[in-house]
């Protein structure tokens, strides 16, 4: 597995919230390539919970968002933006369980 590095990190301006380490109330990703699957672990704090010890969705969408954009980076070769995103819910992510593991 080979940690990703991001491009964008010394360009001024660069902020992203997902993954810039920059961001003072980012989320600060890092991302890794495991064969043709992108990876990141990423322990919730209670700052971004929406309904107490539950990760907010919006954080939950944006996390899913960005693990798709680094695999269109790193595995497909390009850039590109999302259009639409439309995420089911199934059951709630506790911030007391700790690390979550994104995989796209």
């Amino acid at each position: 597995m080979k940690k990703l590095k991001n491009p964008f990190v010394d360009q001024k301006g660069y902020n992203c919230f997902v993954c810039s380490p920059h961001n003072a109330v980012g989320l600060h990703l890092d991302f890794y390539l495991d064969g043709d699957i992108i990876k990141a672990r990423w322990k919730p704090e209670d700052q971004y919970q929406g309904y107490p010890n539950v990760l907010h969705g919006g954080i939950q969408a944006a996390l899913l968002d960005e693990v798709a954009s680094w695999a269109v980076y790193a595995v497909a070769g390009t850039g590109g933006v999302t259009s639409r995103i439309n995420v089911q819910y199934k059951k709630p992510v506790l911030i007391d369980k700790g690390e979550i593991s994104l995989t796209a």
